[in-house]
C-alpha cells in the first residue's frame, strides 16, 4: 500500500455497481453486452466534420479527452447499447468482443454470481476485481468497509452475491469465507495500540476526539466524575472496571479489529452522560443484554470492545466484514440529505457532520440507492450527484468513491464532494472534482476493471498515496490552490 500514515487509517469504499463493478442494469434492462457498449460510448472520442458527419480523434478508447477539442461520443449521441454493431463504433468491435469474453463465466451457470446473456452464454454479475479487492485487503490486515452506491435496481442483488461469496460459495474465491469471519484474537503484545502514557489499558478512540479508556480498578475520587463503571472483571477476583473519557485528540496506532474504532459523538455523549449507571451491578457476561435495553446500538459495540478486552475472552470468532442485506436510501434536496435504511434516519439539514460520521463508522458491506431524480434537475451535475464527505481532519479514515461516471467536468459528474475545511465544522463546502480527483474519487475504467483483477486495488493503493500528499497541502494552505494532482 502506501507510506505508513495511509496504511493506517480505516478506509470506506463508496462503490458504484452498474459499469463498475456489475457489468450489467436491471434498471434499463441492460446484459453485460448492452453494459459495456454503453461503457465504451462514453470512454471514445471525436469531433463533427465539416459535414456534420462524426470523426474519430483516437482508435484507443480513454476516461479523458485526447486531445483539445475532443468530445465523447455519447456527449453528442447518448448512450448507446448496440454503440459498435452498427454506425461509426463498429471500429471498436473488436475490443468489446474481446472484454465480453474475459466476462464470461466459466463452467455451469451459478445461481447467485453469473447473469445469462446470449443463447448459451452467461457472465459474471459482479466482477473478479472487487472479489481479489477485499480478499487482499483483508489478508493485509487493513480496517475497511463497502459501502455499495447506486441509481439503480441492482443493489438486492448485488448484495447477495457478496454475502454468498463471504460465506465460501464464490467458485474461483472460496478463501472469502475468512474475510467474513476471522479465527481466533491473538494477545495483543505489551503496549500494543496504547497511547503514549497508558499502557496496559485497552483503549476505543471515539470520533469526536476523545479517548475511552477502561480502567482495571475504580479511580481515585478526583477522576470519578471522568468515569463510568462498566462491571465486574470476572477473570481477576470480581475487580471493578471503568471507563475513563478523555478530552482532546490522542494519537494511537491502529491495530485492525482492536484498538482503533469510529463511533459517532451521540455515542461518546452517551458515554459521558452516564449512560451506563444502570448496569453498575451486572457482571460482564450479563451487561450485553441491559446495554440493548438502554443504550444505543454504537455504544453497545463499544462496550462489547472494552468487554473482549476485559474478560479476556478469546474463544469466539469474531464477524470482521459482515453483509447488511437490507437497501437504504438517500434523497437529497436544497434543505440537504437524508438517509435511511430500516430503523436508522439522519438528515444533514442542520449539521452536515451526522453523515459523515454515520460512513465513518460503517460496518461491513451495505448499499444504498442514490437519488437519481435529483441528479437530472440538477443537469446532471456534480451539484445534484452522489453526496460524498470529506474531512481532511480526521486521520484516521479514508473515503474513496468508484464511479464510472465521475469525471473531470463538473457539469457532468456524478458525486458531489463535500469538504469539511475547518476542524470540527459542521458546514462543508463543495469542492470540485480537480481537487480529490484520484485522492477520494475515482473514475472506473471498466475495460481495465475486466481485464486486470487488481485493478481495484491500484486504484485504492493511488488513492492512499495521494491523500497523504493531500492532506500535507492541507496543513500548508488550501488544496484548491496547492494541490495539483502530481
Amino acid at each position: 500500500m502506501s507510506g505508513g500514515a495511509g496504511r493506517r487509517r480505516r478506509l470506506v469504499l463508496h462503490v458504484d455497481l452498474n459499469n463498475t463493478v456489475v457489468a450489467a442494469d436491471a434498471m434499463s434492462g441492460q446484459g453485460p453486452r448492452a453494459a459495456l457498449n454503453v461503457f465504451l460510448s462514453t470512454v471514445t472520442w471525436g469531433r463533427a466534420g465539416a459535414a456534420g458527419e462524426w470523426q474519430w480523434a483516437s482508435d484507443r478508447p480513454s476516461l479523458g479527452p485526447p486531445c483539445p477539442g475532443a468530445v465523447s461520443y455519447y456527449s453528442r449521441h447518448g448512450r448507446d447499447p448496440a454503440f459498435t454493431e452498427a454506425g461509426p463504433g463498429r471500429c471498436f468491435g473488436g475490443l468489446h468482443a474481446r472484454h465480453l469474453q474475459l466476462l464470461e463465466w466459466p463452467g455451469r451457470p451459478h445461481d447467485v454470481f453469473s447473469v445469462p446473456g446470449e443463447p448459451s452464454k452467461h457472465y459474471h454479475l459482479i466482477l473478479p476485481a472487487f472479489f481479489r479487492l477485499l480478499d487482499t485487503l483483508h489478508r493485509e490486515g487493513r480496517a475497511f468497509a463497502v459501502v455499495f452506491r447506486t441509481f439503480g435496481a441492482d443493489l438486492p442483488r448485488a448484495l447477495r452475491a457478496v454475502s454468498c461469496a463471504l460465506a465460501g460459495q464464490h467458485p474461483r474465491f472460496p478463501a472469502l469465507r475468512d474475510v467474513a469471519v476471522s479465527g481466533t484474537p491473538r494477545a495483543r503484545r505489551a503496549g500494543e495500540g496504547q497511547p503514549d502514557g497508558l499502557h496496559g489499558a485497552p483503549h476505543v478512540r471515539l470520533l469526536s476526539g476523545r479517548l475511552a479508556v477502561p480502567l482495571l480498578k475504580a479511580p481515585a475520587s478526583a477522576e470519578r466524575k471522568h468515569s463510568q463503571l462498566l462491571g465486574k472483571k470476572l477473570l481477576a477476583g470480581g475487580e471493578r472496571a471503568c471507563v475513563r473519557i478523555l478530552e482532546g485528540r490522542v494519537s494511537s496506532r491502529a491495530v485492525p479489529g482492536w484498538a482503533e474504532h469510529p463511533f459517532s459523538r451521540r455515542g461518546a455523549a452517551a458515554a459521558e452522560r452516564g449512560s451506563l449507571a444502570r448496569s453498575r451491578s451486572q457482571p460482564c457476561s450479563a451487561l450485553g443484554s441491559t446495554l440493548g435495553r438502554n443504550a444505543g446500538n454504537e455504544l453497545q459495540k463499544l462496550l462489547w470492545m472494552f468487554l473482549g478486552a476485559l474478560t479476556g475472552n478469546r474463544n469466539k470468532s469474531s464477524v470482521q466484514l459482515p453483509v447488511d442485506l437490507t437497501p437504504g436510501q438517500i434523497r437529497c434536496s436544497k434543505q440537504g440529505a437524508v438517509l435511511t435504511r430500516g430503523a436508522e434516519r439522519l438528515a444533514t439539514h442542520k449539521d452536515g457532520r451526522k453523515l459523515y460520521d454515520y460512513f465513518s463508522s460503517f460496518e461491513g458491506i451495505g448499499g444504498f440507492q442514490d437519488h437519481f431524480d435529483w441528479w437530472a434537475r440538477n443537469q446532471f451535475s456534480s451539484q445534484g450527484g452522489k453526496p460524498l464527505w470529506i474531512d481532511p481532519h480526521d486521520p484516521g479514515v479514508h473515503h474513496i468513491f468508484i464511479d464510472d461516471n465521475i469525471r473531470l467536468d463538473d457539469a457532468d459528474t456524478v458525486v458531489h464532494p463535500q469538504v469539511f475545511s475547518e476542524q470540527g465544522s459542521s458546514s462543508p463546502r463543495h469542492a470540485p472534482t480537480s481537487e480529490l480527483y484520484d485522492i477520494c474519487l475515482v473514475q472506473t475504467d471498466l475495460l481495465e476493471a475486466i481485464a486486470d483483477e487488481d485493478y481495484f486495488l491500484r486504484c485504492v493503493r493511488r488513492c492512499e498515496e495521494n491523500y497523504d500528499r493531500y492532506l500535507a497541502c492541507t496543513e500548508k494552505d488550501t488544496p484548491g490552490q496547492q494541490w495539483d494532482g502530481q
